[in-house]
């Protein structure tokens, strides 16, 4: 497989930045807990001041870098969008950033989820009993790069499994919530059955 040339940093190290430098409003700061599967949860996210934000600076981010949980759930990434530009990286993630018209970045974040890409960072993870990676691993991941208007359709095609999964989702959530209202009319005695 062909090697992504790239900048990868990693986030600040704890001794910069403490919870009690969490303030009510200010600027995302992303934990790993954050980062559930291939996307940013941001239910619960920290918030640093500006200043702190000014500070950490090179630990922000800008659109199509991939952030990549660094200890815990080695290999959980997610593609920061416009949204998540100047939100700050925290000390157990890594940042990826790649020339702009290097690769698809959605092709590249699914590529980075496949079989493929997540064995090799397990396999190759430092520390036995908590998984780590470092910016070494990250350089060197196996990722398969066809042409970019082949990568451009894959992605599409990906896309279009994701929205389909979400809706169907949806619908089986609807579907528990009508079925746990049902329970509690049938099973009180709200609501009785004919027999």
């Amino acid at each position: 497989g062909e090697s992504l040339k790239s900048t990868v940093q990693t986030g600040p190290f704890g001794a910069q930045l403490h919870a009690s430098d969490y303030v009510d409003e200010g600027v995302p700061l992303i934990l790993i807990r954050n980062i559930d599967g291939n996307h940013l949860n941001p239910e619960g996210i920290p918030k640093i001041s500006l200043e702190d934000a000014k500070r950490l600076e090179r630990f922000s981010l800008q659109e199509n870098d991939i952030v990549f949980s660094r200890v815990g759930r080695v290999g959980s990434c997610f593609l920061a969008t416009k949204k998540h530009k100047g939100w700050i990286i925290s000390g157990q993630t890594l940042r990826i950033r790649l020339p702009e018209n290097a690769v698809n970045f959605d092709y590249l974040s699914y590529a980075l989820q496949g079989d493929r890409a997540q064995k090799y960072i397990v396999d190759v993870s430092i520390g036995s009993t908590r998984k780590s990676i470092s910016t070494k691993v990250l350089e060197a991941l196996p990722v398969i790069l066809p042409p970019i208007a082949e990568q451009e359709k894959i992605a599409d095609v990906l896309q279009a499994c994701d929205a389909e999964i979400e809706l169907h989702e949806k619908k089986l959530a609807a579907l528990q919530e009508q079925k746990k209202g049902l329970m509690q009319r049938l099973l009180t005695g709200q609501v009785r059955v004919k027999v």
